[in-house]
């Protein structure tokens, strides 16, 4: 995570997650924890870092705590923010769905001396369906009083935030968005994979930003998409596949902040493109976008 930041790359995972994966990780945790489940994550996150991604983004329910520490230190060493649910914890009859999200960062601009900032919360919106699967095991889960949204500041390039699956269904909570962050990071769990397309699309289009979404390999639609045309909004999506994988790609986020700070003080989206010279022209902000 280079101070000089001059472009942004994103890597997706595609993992397969099975229903009764994210059961058993209730009623018998540490069947999970095995040495080769921590060898596939760390072969992942290797791969990500041998084609230079700056962000890796797992689905809902992979990552497990117990190795939240070395995953953290892997991040800081190997300069790489990851995002991605943990595996449930239960506490007596309470389920948590957490996510995670690890950043390195300098203390010092000139020293350089680098730490990293994990950032663990809880999902603010269950599902009724997650809901009702916690219930037949005799848990329950809580929604958040207040939609709980935080803005993250990656070296004071760009800005970026994550939601968790439903959670991104609140539409208060989309609209806070506007004009705030140039990345949505979606780590999923999700089979309504049509009604979650419709979201990420109008969203990154109203927002004007890039959304990267990691969902379990069965249901597919992890993707990265951008505010384009139809025919060019989708620059990375996929779905299937026995083996897991992760696929990176340069995002134009820094372009995308040069064209808003153009249409901002001039409204002209033919010059704002030519100014902000990203591979793909931007569409235009949404109405009252600056207001």
């Amino acid at each position: 995570m280079d101070l000089e930041l001059d472009k942004v790359c994103v890597g997706i995972t595609s993992i397969k997650i099975e229903k009764e994966d994210v059961i058993g990780q209730i009623n018998n945790p540490s069947k999970f924890l095995t040495v080769d489940n921590k060898k596939k994550l760390f072969h992942l996150l290797q791969e990500g870092v041998q084609n230079h991604a700056n962000i890796i983004v797992f689905p809902e329910f992979y990552i497990p705590i117990a190795w939240i520490n070395e995953i953290a230190n892997y991040a800081k060493s190997k300069n790489i923010t990851i995002v991605g649910g943990l595996q449930i914890l239960k506490s007596k009859k309470r389920c948590y769905n957490f996510i995670a999200n690890i950043q390195p960062f300098y203390t010092d601009k000139y020293v350089k001396y680098k730490n990293v900032f994990t950032h663990i919360r809880e999902k603010n919106d269950y599902s009724p369906k997650e809901k009702d699967e916690y219930k037949k095991l005799n848990f329950d889960v809580k929604d958040a009083p207040n939609n709980i949204l935080t803005i993250y500041s990656f070296n004071n390039k760009f800005r970026y935030c994550n939601r968790v699956c439903y959670e991104f269904t609140d539409i208060t909570s989309r609209a806070n968005l506007k004009n705030k962050v140039e990345l949505i990071i979606v780590p999923e769990f999700n089979q309504d994979t049509n009604y979650f397309s419709n979201i990420i699309e109008s969203t990154s289009r109203d927002i004007l930003c890039f959304i990267a979404q990691s969902n379990t390999s069965i249901f597919g639609d992890s993707r990265i998409l951008g505010p384009y045309s139809t025919n060019e909004k989708n620059l990375i999506r996929v779905k299937g596949g026995k083996n897991d994988i992760i696929i990176v790609d340069d995002l134009d986020i820094l372009p995308l902040i040069t064209f808003k700070n153009h249409m901002k003080k001039h409204n002209n989206y033919i010059n704002a493109n030519k100014k902000a010279k990203g591979k793909i022209e931007f569409k235009k902000p949404s109405a009252r976008f600056f207001k």
